[in-house]
């Protein structure tokens, strides 16, 4: 295949056409067993984006300690007493 720039449409016409001469060599019954093969695992595969909130919240939460970490070590402390300055009341 040649370099090609991210726009070029010829990229895409060249691997459509890759793809229609690897499938006119193989035989229907290959494509029939592959096709089979690619429906059952499509099956099997649990649904994309399925139900796991726990994940999205301990995410969440990790996120929300580091930015409170980092917070209090920007935020601008008090300077030291001077030396003999009474204590604070």
């Amino acid at each position: 295949m040649t370099p090609h720039t991210p726009d070029d449409g010829g990229f895409d016409a060249q691997a459509r056409s890759l793809h229609r001469a690897a499938l006119a060599q193989m035989s229907p019954q290959t494509l029939a067993r592959l096709r089979a093969a690619r429906h059952e695992a499509q099956r099997a595969a649990p649904a994309p984006g399925g139900a796991r909130p726990w994940r999205w919240l301990t995410a969440t939460a990790f996120t929300a300690v580091l930015a409170v970490g980092g917070g209090l070590r920007v935020l601008p402390q008090a300077p030291p007493p001077p030396p003999g300055a009474p204590p604070p009341h």
